[in-house]
């Protein structure tokens, strides 16, 4: 359980990562929805830091689902669905939103 909760970790600044150096890289275009196509094609190393986050949140789900298995299968699904939601999804929804934030009005 602690190792899926460090791979966790690790995947939420991985991703944090890839992020904002996207946002730095995609200049001041608008922010697509919903992850959508991005206005310039992410560099390798925005790729690669949002690869290897993904790894680390399977790595993650595998360590720290595993020890609710027992409990019920329902619940080893809905660890695995919101571990997967929260590690891939949330870091680029705050980033997002504090780019919206900080974007010059027209």
């Amino acid at each position: 359980m602690l190792i899926g909760i460090c791979a966790a970790i690790l995947g939420l600044i991985l991703h944090t990562a890839g992020a904002r150096l996207s946002t730095r890289e995609g200049g001041d275009g608008a922010i697509p929805p919903a992850r959508g196509r991005q206005p310039v094609r992410p560099s390798w190393r925005v790729r690669l830091l949002h690869t290897a986050g993904w790894v680390a949140s399977i790595a993650a789900v595998v360590a720290i689902s595993d020890g609710f298995w027992d409990v019920g299968p329902g619940v080893s699904i809905a660890v695995t669905v919101a571990v997967l939601v929260i590690v891939n999804g949330l870091p680029d929804f705050i980033v997002a939103l504090q780019r919206g934030r900080n974007a010059p009005q027209s």
